[in-house]
């Protein structure tokens, strides 16, 4: 029960961590703009679906189970930030004269950085396409959205390291996501393949 609402607690602070570290390298600016807003829809997106992982990590270790509304609540957050994040920057691109996705969103950090804005265009596809969950969990081949959803969460790190240049305890935060997003998956994958270990017949 002392447990049950840690998982908010865990994606309130992922939260609350990442959008302190982006207004404080912009010295606490704020604006209603598109270009000022997408950011923070993809950091509220990656926080929480890192707080799912880390939530998962520590029910392995607890076994506890958390507060019924945790993961309805904050999957729909992940979705409609999800659909903001770019869907922002397309709009502002749009109003900017520079067309539309996905021609106008390679644009936006230069040719130099293409690769990084691929990988977060290939990481929110891949995103998307987990919310088939709700038909489809129990399909054999789901594992594999669900093994393409993890990599995505890494190389949403080196995404967002790359075109958004993090300093200070900022980007150790984002050091801080990484690492421990590959100790949540070595440990979820380990549990599975021990499971899957045939049984002994002494």
């Amino acid at each position: 029960m002392k447990l049950r609402f840690l998982p908010w607690l865990l994606a309130a602070l992922a939260v609350g961590l990442s959008l302190s570290g982006h207004f404080a390298e912009r010295n606490w600016y704020f604006s209603f703009e598109a270009y000022s807003l997408f950011p923070l829809f993809g950091l509220i997106a990656f926080s929480l679906m890192w707080s799912h992982y880390a939530v998962d990590f520590l029910q392995r270790l607890f076994r506890f189970e958390p507060d019924n509304m945790y993961l309805p609540v904050t999957r729909y957050l992940v979705l409609f930030s999800l659909l903001m994040h770019p869907g922002l920057l397309a709009y502002a691109q749009w109003q900017a004269g520079f067309g539309f996705p996905p021609a106008s969103l390679l644009l936006y950090a230069g040719m130099g950085l293409v690769l990084f804005i691929l990988i977060g265009m290939l990481s929110w596809l891949i995103f998307l396409s987990f919310e088939l969950h709700r038909w489809f969990r129990d399909r054999a081949w789901f594992v594999w959205i669900q093994v393409a959803n993890a990599i995505a969460m890494l190389l949403i790190v080196l995404h967002a390291i790359e075109l958004d240049h993090p300093m200070g305890w900022f980007r150790y935060l984002w050091y801080f996501y990484g690492l421990t997003m590959a100790i949540f998956l070595l440990k979820e994958y380990y549990d599975k393949a021990r499971l899957d270990l045939p049984k002994s017949k002494l």
